[in-house]
C-alpha cells in the first residue's frame, strides 16, 4: 500500500513539474543565543545558555491553477550545562494550493523526527501530520478558514504515549475602513493515547468472593476553543492589539492519576495544551519604526486548570485539589531586517527578545519565575 501511494505521488509530481510555469528556492539559517535563567520552568530554577540553530531549505513550483511547495527543515537544540537534554529534529513537509478567485484550497503533510541522547530516549518521537484548509475571501475585507488536522505522534522507546489527536477549526477576519480589524477563532480538538486505558471501579458482584465491577476507558480528552484578537491602527507607524480566550473540556479531562494509579501523558515531558483548560487576556502594542524595523511590547495573563493532574505537596504527597496555574507574562521584542544586493544572503535579520514570566501555583514544584533573553539572527535568500 506504501509503495503504491509512493508511486503515485511521483507520478503526480513529474506531470507537475512538466506543466509548472515557475520555479523558487528558499534558503532560511537562523541561530538564537537563549539565556534562560529557569530552564525547566519548575522551584528548582536551574539557569542555561542555550543555542536553538535551524536550517531550512524549501521549494516552489507553480502554475495558475496549482503551487506546490516542498521543505525540509533541521533544528538543533543545544544546552551549555546539561548537555544530556541536547537534541535535533528533522522535519520534511509538502504544502499544495489550489487558489481561486474567491476560494482556495491548501493541503499539507509533513514527517518529523526529535532525536535525544540514550539518556533521555523516551523523548524520541515520530510525528506524521495531514491537513486540509479552505480558505474564503468574498472581499477584501472578509476572510473565512476552516481546516481539519490529523497528527500521530509514535514514541519510539515508550510506546505508552503513543497518540492521535484530530483538530476541526474556523476562522473568520474583519477589516474595517476605520483601521481596526477583528479575529474570531474557533476550534475543537481531541486526543487519545492509544496503547493506555483508565481502569474505573463502579462496585462488586457475587456473594463470600465477591468481584470488583470495572471497565477500561481510553486515556483521553476533547477540548473546545475560542479566542479573539482585536487590533487597531493608532498612528501611521503604530498599533495596539487586544486577545481574549481560553479553553473548556468537553467531557473528561485526561487521567493521569486515578484509583492509586499514575498513567503516563505527554504533560510528563512538557506543558501538554490537552492537559488544561485555561482563560486567558493579552495586550500588545507594536511600533513600526522603519519598513524594515519593528517593536514589540505586551502582556498576558492566564489562569490554567490541571483538572486530570493532582497538586502535590513540598514533600510530594497528594492533596485533595487538582493543580491550578496563574501566569503572567511580560515580553519586549524588536526585530531589524537589512536587504543586501546578494544572491546569499539576500537578507540579514536581527532579533532581541526578552520575557519575564511569574507562575503561582498550589503545586509548590510548578511555582515559579523566569527570565529568558534571546539574541539571534537570521540569512535567508
Amino acid at each position: 500500500m506504501k509503495k503504491q501511494i509512493f508511486l503515485s505521488m511521483l507520478i503526480f509530481i513529474s506531470v507537475f513539474l512538466h506543466t509548472n510555469t515557475y520555479s523558487q528556492t528558499n534558503i532560511l539559517f537562523t541561530s538564537y543565543l537563549i539565556r534562560d535563567d529557569n530552564t525547566y520552568k519548575n522551584r528548582s530554577a536551574q539557569n542555561e545558555w542555550i543555542n536553538n540553530t535551524s536550517f531550512l531549505i524549501g521549494h516552489k513550483l507553480g502554475g495558475e491553477s496549482f503551487q506546490l511547495q516542498g521543505y525540509y527543515n533541521a533544528d538543533f537544540l543545544l544546552f551549555n550545562n546539561n548537555t544530556d537534554l541536547n537534541n535535533n529534529s528533522h522535519k520534511f513537509g509538502l504544502n499544495g494550493t489550489w487558489p481561486g478567485d474567491d476560494l482556495s484550497v491548501i493541503v499539507s503533510a509533513y514527517f518529523k523526527k526529535e532525536n535525544f541522547k540514550e539518556l533521555l530516549n523516551y523523548y524520541n518521537v515520530q510525528k506524521l501530520n495531514l491537513g486540509l484548509n479552505l480558505l474564503h475571501t468574498p472581499d477584501l475585507a472578509n476572510s473565512l478558514t476552516a481546516g481539519i488536522e490529523v497528527n500521530r505522534e509514535s514514541y519510539l522507546e515508550f510506546s505508552e504515549l503513543d497518540n492521535i489527536s484530530y483538530k476541526i477549526s474556523g476562522m473568520y477576519q474583519k477589516f474595517f475602513q476605520s483601521k481596526l480589524s477583528v479575529t474570531a477563532q474557533a476550534n475543537v480538538g481531541l486526543k487519545n493515547y492509544i496503547n493506555q486505558t483508565v481502569i474505573n471501579y463502579f462496585g462488586s458482584v457475587g456473594g463470600l468472593g465477591r468481584m470488583l465491577r470495572y471497565q477500561e476507558d481510553p486515556i483521553q480528552s476533547t477540548i473546545f476553543s475560542i479566542s479573539t484578537l482585536i487590533g487597531k491602527s493608532i498612528s501611521p507607524s503604530m498599533g495596539i492589539s487586544l486577545g481574549l480566550g481560553g479553553q473548556w473540556f468537553l467531557g473528561d479531562p485526561i487521567q493521569s492519576y486515578s484509583n492509586g494509579i499514575y498513567y503516563y501523558t505527554e504533560s510528563d515531558l512538557f506543558d501538554d495544551p490537552f492537559s488544561y483548560q485555561d482563560k486567558f487576556v493579552s495586550l500588545q502594542l507594536t511600533n513600526q519604526f522603519d519598513v524594515d524595523f519593528q517593536g514589540k511590547i505586551g502582556v498576558k495573563f492566564q489562569t490554567k486548570d490541571y483538572l486530570g493532574t493532582p497538586a502535590l505537596d513540598n514533600q510530594g504527597n497528594l492533596t485533595n485539589n487538582t493543580r491550578e496555574d496563574t501566569r503572567r507574562e511580560y515580553f519586549l521584542m524588536v526585530t531589524k531586517k537589512f536587504e543586501t544586493s546578494w544572491t546569499f544572503p539576500s537578507s540579514v535579520s536581527l532579533f532581541f527578545n526578552f520575557m519575564f514570566r511569574e507562575n503561582p501555583s498550589n503545586d509548590p514544584y510548578y511555582d515559579f519565575d523566569d527570565h529568558v533573553f534571546l539574541l539571534g539572527f537570521a540569512v535567508g535568500m
